[in-house]
């Protein structure tokens, strides 16, 4: 028999900075968990969406990027991969 899953998020870089390549359609919180530490200054954004993220990244390496602020029709605008950049430029 065959198994297969969905991927729903990866991961590449670029230039120094990281892309967070989403499928599924994050909430207003957005829980990226084992990422390597994130230099102080970073920052974090979500492409084709104007501004910078907060965000905090916990002592086990889990980032939250708080999307409260993302205006939803920015969010539905983007229909199926959200991409976030860290990005310490």
């Amino acid at each position: 028999t065959a198994h297969w899953e969905r991927t729903t998020r990866c991961f590449t870089q670029k230039n120094g900075d990281i892309y967070i390549i989403e499928f599924e359609r994050p909430a207003q919180e957005l829980l990226i968990p084992d990422m390597p530490t994130l230099l102080k200054g970073t920052k974090i954004t979500l492409l084709g969406v104007r501004g910078n993220l907060d965000w905090q990244q916990r002592s086990n390496g889990d980032i939250v990027i708080d999307l409260s602020g993302v205006d939803h029709k920015e969010m539905n605008q983007l229909e199926h991969a959200w991409v976030f950049k860290a990005s310490t430029k």
